[in-house]
């Protein structure tokens, strides 16, 4: 109530205000004026260190008192710290500062609000009597959206999930009053403007344990790219990563850096009819054991999804194919890749001789460019690149879908026995 008084005698300045208005399929922006509290709030904050008021001084007098709340007081090496300059600084910036902030982020007004008070109140008790603290890795993606659902559940803390407006507007108005968002710099506001999900990873710490997340959540959040890309055809990409926590002693970690510029192409479209292939395959993927050659191929694929050029790309699609097909082969590698792609995702004898076809050229290509051969017929190359495009997927996805070991080399005593008399 003395912050809301003392914000009514100050006054609060008003900001611009973009909304995201999201209309039959169409996105438009309404600027509107809203109350700034940023510049005021620290105002205040630095006054309450220079010179504490008695309900502050209060609440120091009581943490000296209280054993329980003492030992909130964790240095780095895990020992309660009864400093009193520290004492004095946690009580006014979390005790004090988190608080404000939390207060106004839900009743950004200058009208005092008990129950919103309240709220906040039980949130920091809570927080104060427990020993975790609950973490949230945003991941925003740029160029995918979800249709006809709001989430899928990956798995247990891993979730693909879509984003409010309410998240939108305040990335877009951030970065809208740069340097604050500066981080983001490279992206675009319609890039902003058109996120749609995210994924997003929850895991629980030690209330004062540093800001360190878990050892698979990496690869987790990779193997999830990598589905969307397999499954849609798509490049998809993290727009940047945020780290937010429910707890007033480590309220967030800030952003990482925005991407550099990535190739997009069409939207990654995630319809609710495909929401159990997404967890199937990603359960697939995240399964694969380190250095196998499946798990090469896919790191092959998602390369491609930052090559522009499309040379580049074919490079990482024959890498691919020979981590699969040919690791077995120092010889004739193009003959044998080519014959156990074919026999592999070919579904008649016709299409079968077919792909070993545009698989010997492709080789054959492939081996143009690595030699620094320039096509004659762009045309023709790049419809090429985009055949051993097609292959290498729906190679990855059989395999990938079967579940069951896979011999390359076995596949030609197959093939070859199809045909005796």
């Amino acid at each position: 109530m003395d912050v809301c008084q003392v914000l009514v005698q100050t006054g609060v300045p008003n900001r611009r205000w973009m909304r995201i208005i999201h209309e039959n399929d169409k996105t438009s922006l309404v600027q509107e004026e809203r109350s700034d509290f940023s510049e005021p709030l620290d105002r205040l904050m630095r006054g309450l260190l220079e010179k504490p008021p008695e309900s502050l001084k209060q609440v120091i007098g009581t943490i000296n008192k209280t054993p329980t709340l003492a030992s909130i007081f964790v240095g780095g090496g895990g020992d309660s710290s009864r400093d009193q300059a520290s004492i004095v600084w946690w009580a006014t910036n979390i005790l004090g500062g988190q608080f404000i902030q939390a207060y106004f982020a839900q009743a950004p007004s200058t009208i005092f609000s008990e129950p919103v008070f309240e709220l906040v109140f039980q949130r920091l008790i809570r927080d104060i009597e427990s020993s975790t603290r609950t973490v949230h890795n945003l991941n925003p993606l740029i160029n995918t959206r979800l249709i006809n659902s709001e989430r899928i559940d990956v798995a247990p803390g891993l979730v693909i999930r879509r984003l409010t407006d309410d998240e939108l507007e305040e990335w877009l108005n951030d970065y809208l009053n740069e340097p604050v968002f500066s981080d983001i710099s490279g992206m675009r506001v319609f890039d902003i403007c058109q996120m749609n999900c995210a994924i997003d990873v929850t895991y629980d710490l030690r209330k004062h344990e540093n800001w360190e997340s878990p050892k698979d959540l990496l690869s987790s959040v990779t193997d999830i790219l990598t589905t969307l890309r397999i499954l849609t055809d798509q490049n998809v990409h993290i727009a940047f990563t945020k780290q937010i926590s429910d707890s007033f002693f480590h309220s967030s970690a800030g952003r990482s850096p925005s991407i550099p510029h990535r190739p997009i192409g069409a939207v990654a479209n995630i319809e609710a009819s495909i929401n159990q292939s997404v967890i199937d395959l990603w359960n697939r993927i995240h399964s694969l054991p380190n250095g196998s050659p499946m798990k090469l191929a896919l790191k092959r694929w998602d390369m491609v999804s930052e090559r522009f050029d499309e040379y580049d790309k074919l490079i990482d699609y024959w890498i691919a194919f020979e981590s699969l097909f040919a690791s077995d082969s120092s010889q004739e590698v193009t003959y044998r890749a080519s014959l156990r792609i074919a026999a592999l995702i070919g579904n008649t004898s016709e299409e079968k001789v077919q792909l070993y076809k545009d698989l010997r050229e492709s080789y054959k290509l492939r081996s143009e460019v690595v030699h620094g051969s320039v096509p004659k017929n762009k045309k023709n190359a790049y419809l090429l690149v985009d055949k051993t495009r097609s292959y290498l997927r729906r190679a990855l996805l059989k395999l990938l879908s079967s579940g069951q070991a896979f011999d390359p080399a076995a596949m030609e005593i197959e093939l070859l026995s199809q045909y005796k008399g």
